[in-house]
């Protein structure tokens, strides 16, 4: 089941996402967003049942929304030894930062082993935030020019271009919590389509996962974000191209922990 992101923010008015160091949203943010954002709606495609909202309101809390590039959360499986492989899933094994604030006004951010990150007043802390924020917003765009990541609902904590096969074959590879594949052509160029046709992404996973599909314009402007709410370890989306133009396709993983994505295509109707 797809579900576009706009209509997700519909059911969850959800706080601005803090990027941080190596760390992933706290346990008691997670339980704080979905007891009092909860609610059930109609969607565009489908009813979003209760039960639906939780399980989406939890993925899009848990995104890890840090990363300093300093661990590659993307890699492609042809040519990895398998203790590489074991290293990637090791490194990325699913573990929780915090924060806390003490009685004096003392703001800590810890990081997923419990070492204190930051220490501060509330405005140094919102200084802070600010400061990494512009940081890996300018290490997104310094790896790569296809998306305006500004004006994404969920930042990615790293992007990596994936070329695909002439005939729409996509290279295995391994991604973990956070991280986006964009697919281009071989050349790194998009592929130019017609209005309302069709496009569709398949992976075959290790297990049912969440994942977020997007459609970009030749501009880097993100057309259309869609939830794979993850009922099948086969993640994969649909989509009507809107107008005749020039586009890319892309995914984010945002269950916890890594997968490996094998089999993938890009297929066009």
């Amino acid at each position: 089941m797809n579900v576009t992101i706009k209509d997700l923010m519909d059911v969850l008015d959800a706080p601005d996402l803090e990027i941080r160091e190596d760390s992933e949203a706290s346990c008691a943010h997670i339980k704080e967003v979905v007891m009092k954002n909860i609610t059930t709606r109609k969607t565009v495609r489908r009813t979003l049942g209760w039960v639906s909202a939780l399980a989406a309101v939890l993925v899009l809390s848990v995104l890890v929304l840090a990363g300093t590039g300093e661990r590659a959360g993307f890699a492609l499986l042809d040519g990895m030894t398998a203790e590489e492989e074991a290293q990637f899933r090791s490194d990325h094994e699913r573990g929780f930062a915090d924060s806390s604030v003490s009685a004096d006004g003392t703001v800590r951010y810890y990081d997923i082993h419990g070492n204190v990150i930051f220490e501060g007043t509330k405005k140094e802390a919102a200084a802070y935030e600010a400061k990494r924020a512009a940081l890996h917003l300018a290490r997104l765009e310094e790896s790569t020019d296809l998306v305006d990541f500004s004006a994404m609902t969920l930042t990615p904590v790293s992007a990596a271009e994936v070329p695909v096969n002439q005939d729409g074959g996509i290279p295995d590879f391994l991604i973990s919590n956070g991280h986006l594949a964009i697919f281009t052509q071989e050349d790194g160029t998009g592929w130019k389509l017609e209005e309302g046709s069709t496009a569709g992404l398949h992976f075959v996973s290790e297990s049912p996962c969440y994942a977020v599909f997007y459609l970009i314009g030749e501009d880097g402007q993100v057309l259309e974000e869609a939830l794979d709410l993850g009922r099948s370890a086969e993640p994969e989306w649909e989509t009507e191209i809107p107008t005749d133009g020039t586009y890319y396709f892309a995914v984010m993983y945002t269950s916890a922990s890594s997968d490996a994505f094998t089999g993938g295509t890009l297929s066009f109707q």
